[in-house]
C-alpha cells in the first residue's frame, strides 16, 4: 500500500510542480509585457526553453510509473492510479499550459493563434 500511494502522491507533486512552471512563465511574461508596451511581441524574448524543468517532470513521472508497476506486482490494484496520474504528467509537460493560462488574463494577445 505505501508504494501505490508514493505513486500517487510522486506523480500529484510532479503535476504541481509543471503547473507552477507555467504559472512561472505566464508571470514573467506579463511583466515583459507590461515593462514593454510601446514595442511589439516579436521583439520580446520571453520564452524560455525550460528543458531542465521537462527533464525533471519526466524524471519524477517516470518513477511515479515504476512505483506504480512495483504496487501492481504487489497485488495492489491502487498502483494504477499512480501510473495513470504519472501518464498525465508526461503529456502535461510537452504541452504549453502557460498559452492557456496567459489567455485567461487581462493580457489576451492572441499567442495561441
Amino acid at each position: 500500500m505505501r508504494t501505490a500511494i508514493a505513486s500517487i502522491s510522486t506523480a500529484l507533486i510532479g503535476i504541481v510542480f509543471v503547473i507552477w512552471f507555467n504559472l512561472e512563465i505566464v508571470e514573467l511574461f506579463q511583466s515583459e509585457i507590461l515593462k514593454n508596451q510601446d514595442k511589439t511581441i516579436s521583439s520580446l524574448t520571453v520564452f524560455p526553453s525550460g528543458r531542465w524543468n521537462k527533464h525533471i517532470a519526466i524524471g519524477i513521472a517516470l518513477v511515479g510509473i515504476l512505483l506504480g508497476i512495483k504496487s501492481l506486482r504487489d497485488k495492489k490494484l491502487l498502483g494504477v492510479i499512480g501510473i495513470i496520474l504519472s501518464l498525465l504528467l508526461i503529456a502535461l509537460t510537452f504541452l504549453p499550459l502557460w498559452v492557456y493560462f496567459l489567455s485567461d488574463t487581462a493580457l489576451d494577445i492572441g499567442v495561441h493563434n
